[in-house]
């Protein structure tokens, strides 16, 4: 096994998103072009989360390509600002106001946590 794959099947935050909300799995929130996002909740409701977890994935064979979340797809309710954690890279990715942008290399995915900031 390689160290990244290992890396990558044991990251802790990964399983906690994985566990959380048993019987409630992943939704895919939007198909656009050859990219997709697939959202769960980790906290709050499935109908007015708290927190979100998210993929971006770009399952395209040769093409670099922008993958956009937009907030109002999460079900959140209205708010003002909120914070991406990037759970491969178990940092804090900043504060945005009504999406999150990422750029993704072919078969590529960013796996993040939003929630509002209040």
């Amino acid at each position: 096994m390689s160290r990244y794959t290992f890396e990558t099947l044991s990251n802790k935050e990964a399983i906690q998103v994985n566990q959380a909300w048993a019987g409630f799995a992943g939704d895919r929130v939007t198909v656009n072009g050859t990219t997709q996002i697939w959202a769960k909740p980790t906290k709050g409701s499935p109908n007015m989360p708290t927190e979100v977890a998210v993929v971006l994935f770009n399952p395209d064979n040769s093409i670099t390509q922008e993958v956009v979340v937009i907030f109002s797809q999460l079900k959140f309710p209205d708010q003002g600002s909120y914070m991406v954690y990037d759970i491969w890279l178990h940092k804090e990715v900043g504060t945005f106001q009504s999406s999150y942008k990422v750029t993704l290399s072919p078969h590529e995915s960013a796996f993040v946590k939003v929630y509002p900031i209040t």
